[in-house]
């Protein structure tokens, strides 16, 4: 599962990665992290709480890159509504790369 989010209507996404290394999990192991920005129960719930700010809009979108169906799917996004975002607030960003070498 691919997990990408778009701020502001932008066509490109501002994160996009899979699920797992998103939350510190990969390789289909599953780990328990506790951390400020991401926790990872033993059970079945990952959560962040990076900052991620934005100005008009936020979309998420969860991609099944896979041809087996997701069975169950649940999530929550917390957000608080602020008056004003300084101009200079810069934008969230996470991108997947692998390098082989």
């Amino acid at each position: 599962m691919l997990l990408r989010i778009y701020w502001d209507g932008r066509a490109r996404p501002g994160v996009e990665a899979p699920v797992g290394d998103f939350f510190a999990n990969c390789f289909g192991k599953r780990s328990e992290v506790v951390s400020l920005p991401v926790i990872v129960e033993d059970a079945d719930s990952y959560n962040c709480f990076w900052h991620m700010p934005f100005r008009k809009s936020a979309r998420v979108e969860i991609v099944n890159q896979s041809e087996k169906p997701i069975s169950l799917l649940y999530y929550n996004l917390d957000w608080i509504k602020k008056d004003r975002i300084a101009e200079d607030t810069p934008y969230f960003h996470a991108q997947y790369g692998r390098n082989t070498r």
